[in-house]
């Protein structure tokens, strides 16, 4: 940066990270424009990349951002924080003022004069269509048996220790793990998995028909165990876990855009739900619902973006009873949350409340 200083340098492009880095330099400095995109990036205003990039002076101010409400309507705060400081209040009155269902109509109306909303549809009108289809799926009986049993050791956690969140997250994940593949949580289960059993005979079916096909879990051991799975069925894929490095993830994205052998790319929704070209599949799967609607359909839009030809399905496996069923409720909250205030996310469950927790493990 005293480079770009030194040389009067027009533009500079910088990461989140290293304006966190050079906060000390950099807030000295004054600028005629500061455009941050991915915005996101700064929705919490407890961490020191979103001080860092508040304490940027410049004379105008830019967010661009796909999700601006991810988990809250804190989120929108903490941008407009930066954009315009103090015109939605300070935080805490923001929280017990506005950021109620009630008072959707005056947030909306707050934002307006200052929201620029484009959706893909709009904008990308060449886009072929898109389409979305739950799957539903029924425990077999020593799947049942194990989930049942871990759910009231959860409810029963809960009851008698209530204030021990960091337990109650892993139970819940547990939960999930369970719906997803026994296999991830006992080491000696010997039975098969409703779920993996659907997920085979649907990717037969969709190799069959020549599609190309996605497959995201936030649990990279699951990918792991479905790698073998493949091998076993001589099917050829691609891993993409945050050990990849960046020069394999785009090589592996590039071959799998060009060629038509490799049709299964397994992905971890952490590490590749964002910045990947990989419209060569015109199938996705998730295999386990995520808690936040717009950081799964982002992951979604990997295949469905500018030079996608086909239409696009995008399956979402559900287990039957069970509390993958809540987070798909709690997926429709947050999309609706979103839509009301805008109006056409990992860090959320640390911030749910003993009741929130009681709906999910009801």
């Amino acid at each position: 940066f005293e480079e770009v200083f030194a040389n009067k340098i027009n533009i500079a492009i910088a990461s989140y990270e290293t304006i966190r880095i050079e906060e000390a330099y950099l807030k000295e400095k004054e600028f005629a424009l500061v455009i941050l995109d991915e915005a996101q990036n700064i929705k919490n205003p407890m961490v020191e990349r979103t001080r860092a990039v508040k304490n940027l002076k410049a004379n105008y101010r830019l967010a661009l951002t796909g999700t601006p409400i991810e988990n809250s309507l804190s989120d929108a705060w903490s941008i407009f924080d930066y954009l315009i400081p103090g015109y939605l209040y300070k935080y805490q009155r923001f929280i017990s003022e506005i950021a109620r269902e009630e008072n959707f109509g005056l947030m909306k109306k707050k934002l307006l004069p200052f929201v620029l909303r484009r959706t893909k549809n709009e904008v990308l009108k060449e886009l072929p269509k898109k389409t979305e289809e739950l799957v539903y799926i029924a425990f077999n009986d020593e799947e049942k048996k194990l989930y049942q049993s871990e759910l009231l050791h959860a409810k029963m956690l809960l009851e008698n220790d209530p204030d021990n969140r960091m337990r109650m997250l892993a139970n819940i994940t547990q939960l999930r793990e369970i719906c997803v593949d026994p296999h991830l949580v006992y080491e000696n289960y010997t039975e098969g998995s409703a779920k993996t059993e659907t997920l085979l005979e649907m990717l037969n079916n969709l190799l069959l028909n020549n599609h190309k096909v996605l497959i995201f879990s936030q649990f990279v051991k699951y990918l792991k165990l479905l790698e073998e799975k493949l091998k076993a069925l001589n099917i050829d894929y691609y891993l993409l876990t945050g050990d990849t490095s960046a020069i394999k993830r785009q090589e592996m994205a590039n071959d799998f855009n060009a060629n038509t052998d490799k049709k299964v790319f397994l992905v971890s929704l952490k590490a590749g739900g964002v910045g990947l070209n990989l419209i060569g599949a015109d199938t996705v799967i998730h295999v386990d619902p995520w808690w936040n609607y717009a950081i799964e359909s982002q992951a979604s839009d990997r295949a469905y973006r500018i030079g996608q030809t086909r239409p696009v399905t995008i399956y979402k496996l559900v287990m039957k009873n069970s509390i993958e069923e809540k987070v798909i409720k709690l997926q429709e909250y947050k999309k609706h949350l979103s839509n009301e205030v805008i109006n056409e996310n990992d860090e959320m469950m640390s911030k749910l409340s003993i009741k929130d927790f009681e709906a999910l493990l009801n």
